[in-house]
């Protein structure tokens, strides 16, 4: 009969724990996305193979804490990111994880403006060659 209990409860555990690693995985891979890097980018900059941060994001990876955090510092955030929020947060995200949106939401912006910058820029330079006689005329 005991031996039924540790089974069933290893079982449970296992559950959990794949449920977890999913999870996990699932803000893992939303952090690099939006970070706009590749999982072969964040491999090499953590210093592991491209298929460990495939088993990552897909929680077949149970990562140690070291990783976790070689992996938040090459992305840029908080390892509390990775984190379900605790009960009761702003839209289920916890005070690091709105702070890492609001960075790259930031990042987004300012690549934005100096994108629009360089458009403005390249516009005016065509409006002055369109402009010009052309010299084989």
């Amino acid at each position: 009969m005991m031996e039924k209990i540790d089974h069933d409860r290893e079982a449970e555990e296992g559950r959990a724990r794949d449920a977890f690693l999913g999870v996990l995985g699932e803000r893992v891979r939303d952090v690099r996305k939006a970070a706009g890097l590749t999982q072969k980018q964040v491999a090499e900059a953590v210093g592991v193979a491209p298929s460990y941060i495939t088993m990552v994001e897909t929680g077949a990876q149970n990562l140690t804490v070291w990783s976790l955090a070689k992996l938040a510092e090459s992305l840029g955030v908080d390892m509390s990111r990775f984190f379900p929020a605790p009960e009761g947060s702003p839209g289920g995200y916890s005070p690091a994880g709105i702070e890492g949106i609001r960075t790259v939401l930031d990042r987004l912006v300012a690549n934005n403006e100096a994108q629009s910058r360089e458009l403005d820029l390249l516009r005016g330079e065509l409006a002055k060659a369109a402009d010009q006689p052309s010299q084989g005329s």
